[in-house]
Parts: structure tokens; sequence; C-alpha cells
């Protein structure tokens, strides 16, 4: 059983709070408003109506979210994350990520490919919470990731450790936003903090950094303008 650390960088419980206060009141503001439209008749048509039904559920989906996140932030901060490792196949983790989110890419003109190295194979881990790092790296490259460009999801391994790398072409993140990206509710630029729709909590990555610590792993991300962005961890093999 593997008990994560706190994540340096974290911000005080009061500012955390403050943070959360926050995100939580815009997805309540947006459903509040939207029901009281539909209960007060000032939306009538079918249309209309169905629009506001739609957009309440992704507000409650981004309410959701950013609770579940809540939970596992805490759980890290305050180092309670217990979970069992156990010896598993990253190339089927990394294989199967890539086969569910390809569609999803497709729909928005992106190419995704990934290159698998032979060493990449058995590792001692807790499969769901390395495969919600990965998912987490993933979606974030599709979201930022220009239409006619691609994402390449890319792993090998050698003795010392297994290296796994999510790059996208088309994507730039500054370097002032690169130094805090980790942060908990840290979004950067205005460019990445919402885009069609979805409103991230600003606790993935941060998440994903306690993930791969508690695994004894780094993560990072590295960018520029010819070649884009790369977000890189690595894991013990095992």
């Amino acid at each position: 059983v593997l008990a994560a650390e706190s994540v340096e960088g974290r911000p005080a419980r009061r500012d955390l709070v403050a943070y959360a206060s926050h995100d939580l009141r815009t997805p309540l503001a947006a459903i509040r408003a939207m029901n009281e439209a539909l209960i007060d008749g000032v939306v009538a048509d079918p249309e209309t109506v169905q629009t506001y039904l739609h957009n309440t559920q992704r507000e409650v989906e981004n309410l959701g979210r950013l609770i579940d996140d809540l939970f596992e932030i805490a759980k890290l901060d305050t180092g309670r994350l217990a979970f069992t490792r156990e010896v598993y196949c990253l190339r089927d983790i990394i294989s199967d990520t890539i086969a569910s989110m390809t569609p999803q890419a497709r729909q928005r003109g992106i190419k995704m490919q990934g290159v698998i190295g032979d060493g990449v194979s058995e590792v001692c881990i807790a499969p769901d919470k390395i495969q919600r790092v990965l998912r987490n790296l993933v979606d974030n490259a599709i979201r930022h990731t220009p239409q006619s460009e691609s994402i390449t999801v890319n792993a090998f391994a050698d003795t010392k450790q297994v290296k796994v790398s999510v790059s996208n072409t088309g994507s730039y993140i500054k370097p002032d936003d690169l130094e805090r990206i980790f942060e908990s509710f840290y979004r950067g630029d205005e460019s990445r903090q919402q885009t069609n729709g979805y409103r991230g909590t600003g606790l993935g990555l941060a998440i994903a950094r306690g993930f791969i610590e508690a695994h004894g792993g780094r993560i990072w991300a590295e960018s520029d303008l010819i070649h884009g962005t790369t977000f890189t961890f690595t894991l013990p093999p095992a």
C-alpha cells in the first residue's frame, strides 16, 4: 500500500478554500440562472429549452468534476491517499488510452499516434492512477491542439526508468506558465482556461503530479513555438 506525500507548491489551505469557492460559484450561478429562466417561462420554445437543459447538464458535469478533484487534492495534500501497487503492463494502459481517445481527436481534425518501445512492459503501479494521469495529459493535448496538427504518445524504457511523453504540435505554453502549470488551480493564460464549453478545474495537473511522485517518478512540461508542447513523466521499472 502506497501513501502519497504532499505535493510541493500547493496553495495554503485558506487559498485552496478561496479558489474552490470561486470555482464552485461559477457552475452554480449558471445552473441557477438557466433553471430560473425555465421555471419562470422566460424560455419556452422547445429548441431553446433543449439548449438550456443541455447547458445545465454540462455545468452539472463541471461541478461534479471539480468536487471529485477537490477530494483527490485534499487526500494528496494530507498524505492520506492510499492505494495498492501491482505489477501491470504499461503498454496495455498506453494502447487502451490511445484507442479510446483517438475518436475524440479525429472529431477535432487531429491526428494521434503512439510510439511504444519494445522495453515498455511491466511496471509496479496503481493502474487506475497512472491511467488517469495519461488520460488527463492526452485530453489536455486534444483540447489545446489546433485542427490538422498532431499528438504523439511516446514511451520507452531503460534499466533505470520508463519514460512516457505526450506531445502536441501547434500548441505553446509561455515560460512563466510552465513554471506554475502543476500548481493547484493554476490555469495559465486565458486561451487555456476554457475550450469548447469545457471548464477545467485547474487541479488535473496537480493531481497528476501527486500520483506520479507517489510512484517514485517525476513529471514535467516543455514547450516551444517550433515543436509545440510535451508533457513527460517517468516511472521506475518493475
